[in-house]
């Protein structure tokens, strides 16, 4: 009992305290309030933050990348305005149009035209590291993009991320990526969604930018061309991508399935071109898997005057249908297995080899590469 009327009297006597204080200085009351009014304050804007990273986590992935606005490195624009190296992402979000296929083959053209060259393996599927690795003869190697996507890459760590496809490539370069990369783009970008911090969609640029990788002047020893093969989804690689980017190539089939997807895509690349990147361009979209003859079917041509005519219609401007396709091959689909078609050829009445020269050789004067 006397414990119990000890804490009736502590509880009592603080009460009096606070009253006394309450009738004696007025100020007081005014800083309780002020307090609270603070507190809950505190505690909506927790809810309300949490509330909307909840949202952004679980809608589409293109709202995703627009959550914070953009913090680029200085210098960002005139690095990618100013430089003579071509910086190409391969892309689409529809899968299973030969991306891969002809980024790849891409590479080993330029190679072949005493070009410096840099690929990075931005899909953690790894598949073009699959393909250049199996035509280099080398057996693996550890997955390195995501090196590059950490905060404050260095120069060094570039280096150490390169492997030199020699001597089937004497002049291409690969950064390899296989499914661990998935798990470091994931937590950058939850971090980045979370806490913020510097921007995660820069990372890659602000490495190129830090190391000989963009040619500024004709003496530099940096790369002439560098070829990102994105994966089917706007992760924290093929975001990373566009904002280092100077050119984007859609590769599709033409079919209405993949053909229906090339303008939602071109739509996101845009809104990401015009608040990430302003110097990205539409290379163009080239048709894949068409008549292995080379040439185009009646179904094939109405697509392409129909469909991917339309689909342009919502990138704005400088909109581009490559007129060499890639026809449908087994020396193209066999690439990891059996060589890639740019370097075994085949016995077509039109070898790949020359489908993928004139090809090259358009993609060549749509970049401006000198």
């Amino acid at each position: 009992m006397a414990a119990i009327g000890s804490g009736v009297g502590i509880r009592v006597g603080a009460g009096m305290v606070v009253e006394f204080f309450r009738n004696a200085h007025p100020v007081f009351s005014a800083v309780i309030a002020i307090i609270g009014v603070i507190s809950l304050g505190i505690n909506v804007y927790k809810f309300w933050k949490e509330y909307r990273v909840r949202n952004v986590l679980s809608g589409d992935e293109d709202e995703l990348w627009h959550y914070r606005r953009a913090w680029p490195p200085r210098g960002h624009q005139p690095a990618l305005a100013n430089t003579s190296t071509r910086i190409i992402t391969v892309a689409n979000l529809k899968g299973g149009v030969g991306k891969t296929t002809l980024a790849a083959n891409m590479a080993a053209y330029f190679d072949g035209r005493g070009k410096r060259v840099l690929v990075v393996d931005a899909d953690y599927q790894g598949s073009i590291s699959g393909v250049l690795l199996a035509a280099a003869g080398i057996q693996e190697v550890t997955s390195k993009t995501e090196t590059l996507l950490a905060a404050d890459a260095s120069e060094d760590e570039l280096k150490g991320a390169l492997t030199h496809l020699q001597p089937k490539l004497a002049n291409t370069w690969l950064v390899p990526a296989f499914y661990s990369l998935s798990r470091q783009e994931n937590r950058h970008m939850i971090q980045w969604v979370m806490s913020g911090g510097g921007d995660v969609r820069y990372r890659l640029i602000e490495v190129f930018m830090r190391s000989p990788v963009l040619k500024q002047a004709a003496q530099d020893k940096g790369f002439d061309v560098v070829i990102i093969d994105a994966p089917p989804r706007l992760t924290t690689g093929t975001v990373n991508a566009l904002c280092a980017s100077t050119h984007l190539l859609v590769p599709t089939a033409l079919t209405p399935v993949a053909a229906r997807a090339v303008g939602p895509f071109l739509k996101m690349v845009r809104d990401i071109k015009l608040e990430l990147n302003q110097e990205l361009k539409l290379a163009g979209v080239v048709p894949t898997l068409t008549s292995p003859d080379g040439s185009l079917a009646g179904a094939e041509q109405q697509m392409i005057g129909g469909r991917l005519t339309d689909a342009l219609g919502v990138w704005g401007g400088d909109g581009y249908i490559f007129k060499r396709s890639i026809p449908r091959r087994k020396s193209l689909s066999t690439a990891e297995t059996e060589g890639m078609g740019y370097l075994t050829d085949d016995d077509a009445v039109m070898p790949i080899r020359t489908v993928l020269d004139e090809f090259g050789k358009e993609l060549t004067g749509r970049i401006g590469l000198p």
